[in-house]
């Protein structure tokens, strides 16, 4: 596949640095950029099971929301409890 995309003069020039540092050509540097992009999962990838686990719960957003507050707290508590001993 080709793709043109438009840099601005900064991004070119620091797009030839880069790629000079790295021996490579810049088309062949973006092109391992996008490869590294590619391969870091979505964030929607990364949340899917946990919306599907909460969906199958049956848990509220207001007992999730009730629930992180509570273990906020006990950790607030905890660390300064122990800073008081």
């Amino acid at each position: 596949m080709t793709l043109t995309i438009q840099l601005t003069s900064e991004q070119e020039a620091r797009l030839r640095e880069r790629a000079a540092k790295q021996g490579q050509d810049p088309a062949e540097y973006a092109g391992s950029l996008v490869n590294k992009g590619l391969a870091v999962p979505a964030l929607e990838e990364i949340i899917h099971p946990i919306r599907e686990e909460f969906a199958a719960s049956g848990m509220t957003e207001v007992e999730l929301d009730n629930l992180i507050e509570a273990a906020r707290d006990a950790v607030y508590t905890e660390k300064h409890s122990a800073r008081a001993s």
